[in-house]
């Protein structure tokens, strides 16, 4: 009998069989060509492609991960592998966080991306990078992203050793030209225990630099209309840099015109991590999102990549900077009045992108969506109007976080509440000693206690939360629940990831607001930090004094004043040539280093001399712990609480340290005088520090933002982004060792009217005052009672019955 032997023929039949795989897997990519749209547009339901399957996830370089039950689709006759995309392609990084980190065993997180019409036309690709905790169980935990609402990728979580890079092809006509919302979540599950404190050791972490939209149209990095510059996004590391390149930085006619270009493009980019670097020529290797070119046409000729560009006329246009530069913006003219015209035409997009956001809304769309409701009055929401739907949670530790905004002149931290009327339930296993937690701004207001067995039905149940914790601007409630089961007490293997209900969450639960009292207050650097406030709201323009004309001096004032346009939701009107010689008594905002700043100004906001010697030529340094560093005040502290704790003197000390903590009573409530009137020296590590005052006419404010000499201004203020909102009282100092925020109330306070004086606003307002200086509310009550005694006894000697 003749054998026949395969063994020649195994690498043509392997061959053969590889390639018919690789066929099957190519699947050839709807594309489809929408009509320009040069508006920025909201997702709207019909713009949206019926719900698709989510497309099986490829691993560059990897293999398919493509589901099992899609192993033996039928394979397409003709289909064409996928061209690899050029090293040309455009990336879109679409985190706008330094740190996008999921934590706990449920969190979301949605966002807006702005697209021009060319990208949302081209064909996209998605990359997504992560990794998590070693305690995550993969095979319980879900990754999960959409786009305008359609499912695009759920994955299981996995990759606790390295940065996994994940990519998904996204379906033509799913992005839109304008705004596109983004929406991540996490379901994470704990490997072995079942307790509650162990859900705080499950994250995930996005990385923003593997994370982003890849175009295969190299024209996608262009930008043709002013209104483009919504779409100019962020690095890899969530920052939106833009660089003014201003050859004449040293004139000072230049100066307002060119920090009210500034704050318009703020205002139409509207990105949350915005850094303004101003200098006189463009860098070798410019990383930045959006590159300007400002001057006339004669001081811009000396570039030749923008020379055709120039003319006479005014000029406020794209021109595309040769290789991979992408597009710059000339804003220029024959002369300053046609530069002007230039900036106006900027400006007047800025207006009507501005015009489009209700008053009622913070802007926060491109950071968080959606954007939180502004409450300025009595007012009722429901969870659903803050974008939160119904949640069913089979685990232990829920989570959920809502936003809103309080305005600028809220003066209501003293006795302040709102209700929450809940609407809830938890399951039978859940044991007493579990509980629902509210916090705002992350300290605790509310408990409540789950005390009964057999379950619980929450119907409208009313939880007082007070505002203490709340301030002018952004502010956070998260609701959290901790449920506990006899079945977490034995944790047998496989109970982490049960998925029996223990607690629900229903969107008809409500936010109560009342009516709170509404007064502005000079200094507070907490509404200046929010709102602008009070230059938004001053009839006169703010003179901005800087203390040299050096870049990184115009850069910091570029940066400061493109969050205050932000916030104030329009630019900041300025009168920017004023030196340091001319001191203005009206409304100002200096900006330098130390030693730059005249006296007169450091005086007027409270600050000690000392802070224009010892700490001018300090230079900050980084420690690696915040422990490290302790300054006097607190050693003094320190043996002031190891003294006052012995004797009698000691009993004394914890009676009043338990009725402060009892009653959320503070030094300044205790005390005759809001403020204590003494000038303040910036500690020991302090790199940049804001102060302000009232201004020398009483009729506006004074502000001071400084750094030590020869410290880059810029550069500490891009790290102040992300503390932004720990600005608050009239001092503030940002510490390098910790990249934290101390703020304090050293002096008085002055109030300026913002609303009518009504019987109803101005009983809140003493409500509120009275709230805060305890000690005159007490004498004034010892008072009235000893006139009340002294009276109710004269009454008596003159008609009671003698004896």
């Amino acid at each position: 009998m003749t054998r026949l032997s395969l063994r020649p023929f195994a690498g043509t039949f392997l061959l053969a069989f590889l390639c018919t795989q690789a066929t099957g897997y190519a699947q050839p990519v709807p594309f489809s060509m929408e009509p320009e749209r040069s508006d920025i547009e909201q997702p709207r339901e019909r713009d949206q492609p019926p719900p698709a399957d989510i497309p099986y996830l490829t691993e560059p370089g990897g293999a398919d991960k493509r589901p099992a039950e899609d192993a033996d689709a039928a394979v397409p006759p003709k289909a064409e592998p996928r061209v690899v995309a050029a090293p040309s392609a455009f990336r879109r990084f679409i985190v706008p966080d330094a740190q996008l980190q999921m934590r706990g065993e449920m969190a979301a997180r949605s966002w807006s991306v702005v697209l021009t019409s060319e990208q949302a036309a081209s064909d996209a690709t998605l990359q997504i990078a992560y990794r998590n905790a070693i305690l995550v169980a993969p095979e319980a935990s879900l990754l999960r992203l959409s786009i305008n609402g359609n499912p695009i990728l759920s994955e299981h979580i996995s990759s606790p050793d390295r940065r996994k890079q994940l990519q998904v092809e996204i379906p033509g006509g799913l992005l839109n030209a304008g705004r596109n919302l983004f929406s991540i979540s996490v379901d994470q599950r704990h490997r072995t225990d079942c307790s509650v404190e162990s859900t705080f050791d499950l994250w995930t972490d996005i990385d923003p630099a593997g994370t982003f939209l890849q175009f295969d149209n190299a024209g996608a990095s262009r930008l043709r209309q002013i209104s483009d510059i919504a779409a100019i996004g962020n690095n890899g590391e969530g920052q939106t840099l833009v660089h003014f390149v201003a050859p004449a930085l040293e004139q000072m006619n230049s100066h307002e015109l060119l920090l009210r270009l500034v704050q318009n493009i703020a205002l139409i980019a509207d990105m949350p991590r915005q850094s303004m670097s101003v200098m006189t020529s463009p860098p070798a290797d410019n990383a930045a999102a959006l590159t300007v070119y400002f001057g006339t046409a004669e001081q811009l000729s000396v570039f030749p990549a923008i020379r055709q560009q120039l003319g006479g006329s005014p000029v406020a246009s794209f021109a595309n900077l040769p290789g991979a530069g992408g597009s710059a913006l000339i804003v220029s003219g024959g002369a300053w009045d046609d530069v002007a015209r230039a900036v106006d035409s900027v400006a007047s997009v800025a207006t009507q992108i501005a015009a489009e956001i209700p008053d009622d809304l913070l802007r926060t769309q491109n950071a968080v969506v959606p954007d939180p409701p502004l409450i300025t009055e009595a007012a009722t929401f429901r969870l659903s109007d803050f974008g939160l739907g119904s949640r069913e949670f089979s685990g232990r530790h829920f989570r959920t976080e809502l936003s809103f905004g309080l305005p600028a002149d809220f003066y209501a931290k003293a006795y302040g509440q709102l209700t929450i009327m809940l609407n809830a339930a938890s399951a039978p296993s859940v044991l007493p000693g579990s509980s629902i937690n509210i916090y705002v701004n992350d300290e605790l207001a509310a408990n409540v206690p789950i005390t009964q067995r057999g379950g619980t039905i929450m119907n409208r149940l009313p939880i007082k939360v007070p505002l203490r914790h709340a301030r002018p601007g952004l502010n956070t409630i998260t609701i959290e629940g901790n449920f506990e089961t006899r079945e977490d007490q034995v944790c047998a293997p496989g109970q982490t990831a049960n998925q029996d209900l223990r607690f629900v969450l229903f969107d008809t639960s409500e936010l109560v607001f009342p009516r709170f009292a509404r007064i502005g207050r000079i200094p507070d650097l907490s509404s200046f930090a929010s709102f602008g406030f009070p230059y938004d709201t001053l009839p006169d323009e703010t003179h901005l004094v800087l203390g040299d004309t050096r870049p990184g001096t115009f850069s910091a004032a570029a940066t400061l004043l493109s969050r205050l346009a932000v916030a104030a939701g329009k630019p900041i009107a300025l009168e920017a040539d004023v030196s340091t010689s001319e001191m203005p008594e009206a409304n100002a905002i200096f900006v330098g280093n130390i030693a730059d700043i005249p006296q007169q100004a450091l005086s007027q906001v409270g600050l000690a001399d000392v802070a224009r010697s010892s700490w001018a030529d300090s230079t900050p340094t980084r420690k690696k712990t915040l422990g490290e560093v302790r300054d006097n005040e607190e050693t003094l502290e320190n043996w002031r609480k190891k003294l006052s704790e012995q004797g009698w003197r000691g009993r004394i000390y914890r009676l009043l340290q338990t009725l402060q903590n009892s009653f959320d009573l503070t030094q300044q409530n205790l005390s005759f005088s809001p403020g204590t009137g003494v000038a303040y020296a910036p500690p020991v590590g302090t790199s940049l520090l804001f102060a302000q005052n009232v201004s020398p006419d009483r009729g506006g404010a004074w502000t001071v933002v400084s750094a030590p000499n020869g410290q880059d201004m810029s550069s500490y203020l891009d790290v102040l982004v992300d503390r932004w909102p720990g600005l608050a009282g009239d001092v503030s100092a940002l510490q390098t060792d910790s990249d934290e925020i101390f703020s304090q109330q050293s002096g008085a306070v002055e109030y300026t009217v913002t609303q009518p004086l009504s019987f109803g606003n101005t009983r809140l307002i003493l409500t509120n005052w009275v709230s805060v200086n305890i000690i005159v509310f007490g004498g004034a009550l010892l008072v009235v009672v000893t006139l009340l005694g002294l009276a109710t006894a004269g009454l008596l000697r003159v008609f009671g019955r003698q004896s």
